[in-house]
């Protein structure tokens, strides 16, 4: 199960929106984006809940998923695995069929769209 992180400077805070903040800067519009108690409760909660989903996949699909889910480069993907990206989108493909098919769908689908 992954580790939650404590959110500890602005900048953290802009990162998890992937907001980059040298642009923000250079635009001058500052967003307000200190989360609450309630917001950094209900995240957690989330991610319990897809940590939960994605461990009815085999080992290697799940982190193929989670590394999709959190947008991580699909060439590093591939050399951290030493596989084509050809044979990634098919084992992602394959995890996603896997989910479609079983009743936890319906919860996955929700916070991935």
């Amino acid at each position: 199960m992954r580790k939650s992180v404590i959110i500890e400077t602005e900048a953290e805070r802009l990162e998890i929106f992937g907001v980059d903040e040298k642009m923000l800067q250079e635009s001058g519009a500052i967003p307000n984006l200190v989360l609450t108690p309630e917001e950094i409760f209900h995240l957690q909660e989330t991610e319990k809940q897809i940590e939960k989903i994605l461990l009815t996949l085999p080992p290697r699909d799940q982190e193929v998923v989670r590394r999709c889910i959190d947008d991580e480069n699909l060439e590093k993907i591939c050399k951290d695995f030493n596989l084509p990206g050809e044979q990634i989108r098919q084992i992602l493909f394959k995890a996603l069929r896997k989910l479609r098919q079983s009743q936890n769908y319906s919860e996955f689908e929700k916070f991935v769209n």
